[in-house]
């Protein structure tokens, strides 16, 4: 939970839309949310692939598939650079059909 925490802008900006939930605006809000994810009946492997990122300046965003048990995402998370460090402003997340086929190169990344 501290390393979920950590990335998280501290700033006013932050917004996070799950599955299912109603947008938070609220850095509180979206903290809870975690932890009630995190602490939920039980333990959620997420895996990870077709990751792509791109940068602009002050401003990224990585574009991501998430396979959750059976349930397939795909996930947008916005960040920006606050000290020198990329800090997450805003992630959301929606089902889709299927996870894509792995195309066999590495993550992307876009400038």
């Amino acid at each position: 939970m501290a390393a979920m925490l950590d990335v998280w802008t501290a700033g006013p900006l932050a917004s996070c839309t799950h599955p299912g939930w109603p947008p938070l605006t609220d850095r509180d809000e979206i903290a809870e949310s975690w932890r009630r994810i995190f602490e939920g009946q039980s333990a959620i492997a997420v895996a990870i692939a077709g990751a792509m990122a791109f940068a602009h300046g002050e401003c990224g965003y990585v574009l991501c598939y998430e396979r959750i048990g059976d349930s397939v995402m795909a996930a947008t998370n916005i960040f920006r650079r606050e000290g020198g460090r990329w800090r997450l402003v805003h992630h959301q997340a929606g089902p889709v059909a299927q996870m894509p086929e792995p195309r066999g190169d590495s993550p992307r990344r876009v400038h």
